[in-house]
């Protein structure tokens, strides 16, 4: 679907939404290229008949998928909730063009969704060691951090009572139960529309990091929104039930992570104990809900 014709779908579901039923438009950023092939066959089992009819019967919702297409990926989201809103869209998700998504994707998040969790997410890895989740939370403030205090009050990432809310660390284990996370990846999330209308725009930015040269490190745009939803009090919950991949030349997964990890621990156990103790004190884990 291009992304000219957000507004035509859903003002094809008044009829729906006149009998009480609502609506979610899915936003799929292709960063100028196309669709690699093992995201456009998840999305299509994502889409089948029998996973829409179970959306529609369980939960009330209709769905339609638009492609972004736009430069760059910060204005790319902005524009895509903005034209959400403008629809009249009850709930939107962002599903990125690079990675995977298992079948109930969709109906798993709407299970979980709330109006005390109007956030929800997957959990998808990072493409690079340590393959890591892109999940965890905020860390207390660096020595280091404390020199941009003042960028990152300009910039949105100071919270009201003093937080930090830039520097976070990846949760190293996990339990099969959602969790709340102070920083997720926009590449698989859902959230009800009314959560954007109690943030300032823009939702999503990129900033020079000072930490870096800035002219070639940037804070990446879904750091930004996750700064302002801790901000606002709106928490996030993450589900290990939706475990997604994330494509390059082999699939960054759970099973990557956790044997990279394993391995880690594994190299410092013929150091002595005393070196596992040590990184194992170091590990984050979340917060239940």
């Amino acid at each position: 679907m291009s992304d000219q014709t957000i507004k035509e779908p859903v003002e094809k579901f008044s009829k729906a939404k006149a009998l009480g039923f609502k609506t979610l438009v899915i936003g799929q950023p292709v960063a100028g290229r196309d669709i690699p092939k093992k995201t456009y066959l998840s999305m299509l089992q994502i889409m089948s008949p029998n996973n829409m009819i179970e959306l529609v019967e369980k939960h009330g919702v209709v769905s339609t998928i638009r492609v972004l297409s736009d430069f760059p990926i910060d204005y790319n989201r902005n524009k895509f909730v903005d034209d959400s809103i403008e629809a009249g869209a009850d709930y939107l998700m962002f599903m990125d063009m690079d990675m995977t998504f298992p079948p109930d994707t969709l109906n798993i998040l709407f299970d979980l969704i709330s109006d005390d969790h109007p956030v929800v997410a997957g959990m998808y890895y990072l493409k690079k060691e340590p393959f890591a989740p892109v999940i965890g939370d905020y860390t207390q403030w660096s020595d280091e951090l404390l020199k941009h205090k003042d960028f990152l009050d300009k910039h949105g990432f100071l919270h009201p009572d003093g937080r930090q809310l830039l520097e976070w660390r990846h949760f190293n284990g996990y339990k099969d139960k959602p969790f709340y996370a102070d920083v997720i990846g926009a590449g698989c999330f859902l959230a009800k529309i009314e959560v954007f209308k109690k943030l300032q725009k823009p939702y999503f930015k990129y900033i020079p990091d000072p930490r870096k040269d800035p002219t070639h490190n940037k804070i990446s745009e879904d750091m930004y929104f996750c700064a302002q939803l801790k901000k606002a009090g709106i928490p996030i919950v993450v589900t290990p039930q939706i475990q997604c991949g994330h494509l390059m030349e082999m699939e960054s997964n759970r099973e990557l992570w956790q044997n990279q990890r394993d391995a880690v621990l594994g190299a410092l156990q013929k150091q002595g104990q005393d070196k596992v103790d040590e990184l194992v004190s170091k590990f984050v884990y979340p917060r239940y809900v």
